[in-house]
């Protein structure tokens, strides 16, 4: 049976990265990011462009299955990785670090997978937008290019490098990103001149803060604790011993965070997550071990409900879910705005087909103000079109089979092989019900669109690779 985990701490081979390597990257991250908070401290611009260097020359120097995870851990960090409030983020720039590694050879493998269907789909939604672009008269930014990009390197690259990146270590990659960047977020936000950088919502009836991290939507920012909630929950699955207690101490710090967010999708992601998790873990097998988890689980939840250092908090979500008195009022206003476009679309069928070409400047009025969709369904409609969407969804279920494909070493025998194939099933519902925040947010136009989406497909793969 394939066991990720020994693979890592025990391997030898030329292909294997030991444990201590990950470490030693982890800690150079952690102190990137030490610097970088320093230098915004500083209002530093030329020590900040050089982390920015650091941070892009580190992927060509590391070992390629290495990449994922460091990229991973300054994805919170994403909005402060700028000199300037009005500069791009240096993920931007990873993107020719992506391609200066396709052309770099590497002698772990053989051959760099490509994919002429996936490179056809990139094409044709390419050209689907193009066209309308120059219909709506909307200019070419620097954002397309990204986006389109990114829709070819990154599931070339993961699906060339998938037998060597380690699920495990990008959970825990993420998981240290969150954590550093909320600490680095409460520090700086007490310089006025980062303001720019960080916006942040004071609720006028319970005066505390919605803690966004470096986000200026607390829902983006949830929604990638929520992710990296269902990455642990899924690891957790698999873990016995001393690794329970050490996975579980790390989802209590990030529910801590995701629940100072004050994000009512939080709440509701992370109460279907551990709902379902609970019913899936007391099916399976170690049943006396499972059970402990879910009273720590549960003496957890009663501490932070009679514990009067979240009672403010405890509070304001009281008061965000009873000032429910209409249909828009749960969804703070969603609905009315997924109304809105959802007309606009029934009366333009041009934009139905064919959306806005990609076009993040594109957006209806809403009592005379441009509003976002706030839903990546319409998001992508009103953006790509249906042909558009279609394409899209097709480039997503491309991505997982180029990715999803398992290695016949993987598995012992057929017996083995049956046992994964049902067994892994459940868990992976674990991984979407993370995603759900999506249902109220516009990802296209964000970082966390491909990275959710490859950790996700990364996600499955493991647990196919293991045995529950």
């Amino acid at each position: 049976m394939y066991n990720e985990t020994d693979n890592i701490l025990n391997s030898n081979n030329e292909y294997g990265t030991k444990s201590g390597t990950y470490i030693k990257v982890l800690l150079y991250s952690l102190l990137l990011s030490v610097a970088l908070s320093y230098a915004h401290v500083r209002s530093n611009r030329l020590m900040i462009w050089i982390i920015i260097s650091l941070f892009l020359i580190t992927p060509i120097i590391v070992k390629r299955e290495l990449f994922l995870p460091f990229v991973l851990f300054f994805l919170p960090w994403s909005p402060v990785m700028k000199a300037t409030p009005s500069d791009f983020s240096g993920f931007t720039y990873i993107i020719p670090v992506m391609l200066l590694l396709f052309i770099i050879p590497d002698r772990n493998v053989k051959k760099i997978i490509v994919s002429l269907k996936l490179i056809l789909i990139v094409l044709l939604i390419t050209m689907l937008t193009l066209f309308s672009k120059l219909l709506f008269g909307h200019s070419i930014a620097m954002n397309y290019i990204a986006f389109m990009a990114m829709l070819i390197l990154l599931p070339l690259f993961l699906a060339s490098y998938k037998d060597f990146i380690s699920f495990e270590w990008c959970t825990y990659f993420l998981f240290f990103g969150i954590v550093s960047s909320c600490i680095a977020a409460s520090v700086l936000l007490q310089y006025p001149h980062m303001n720019e950088f960080i916006s942040i919502f004071e609720n006028v009836l319970t005066e505390i803060t919605r803690k966004r991290g470096f986000y200026p939507d607390s829902n983006f920012y949830s929604a990638q604790i929520a992710l990296a909630i269902g990455c642990l929950l899924t690891i957790l699955s698999k873990k016995s011993g001393k690794q329970i207690i050490v996975i579980l101490g790390m989802l209590i710090i990030l529910v801590y965070y995701g629940f100072l967010s004050v994000s009512k999708s939080f709440l509701i992601t992370l109460i279907c997550m551990l709902v379902v998790w609970a019913i899936l873990i007391i099916g399976s097998s170690r049943m006396q071990q499972k059970l402990v988890i879910l009273l720590c689980v549960g003496v957890c939840a009663v501490f932070v409900i009679t514990s009067n250092i979240f009672s403010d908090y405890i509070n304001m979500y009281l008061t965000r879910f009873t000032e429910i008195d209409s249909s828009g009022s749960i969804t703070t206003g969603r609905v009315k705005l997924w109304y809105a476009y959802i007309d606009y679309l029934s009366n333009d069928y041009f934009s139905l087909l064919f959306g806005q070409g990609y076009t993040s400047s594109a957006s209806i009025l809403v009592n005379g103000v441009p509003r976002a969709s706030h839903n990546i369904f319409i998001q992508a409609i009103y953006q790509l079109g249906l042909f558009g969407t279609v394409l899209l969804i097709a480039w997503i279920n491309q991505f997982r089979r180029l990715v999803f494909s398992t290695n016949k070493t993987d598995m012992t025998n057929d017996n083995n092989d049956m046992k994964t194939k049902i067994s892994r099933k459940p868990f992976i519902i674990i991984l979407f019900i993370s995603m759900l925040q999506w249902l109220s947010l516009d990802m296209l136009f964000v970082d966390s669109f491909f990275y959710t989406i490859s950790l996700v497909i990364m996600g499955i793969t493991y647990l196919s690779r293991q045995d529950v």
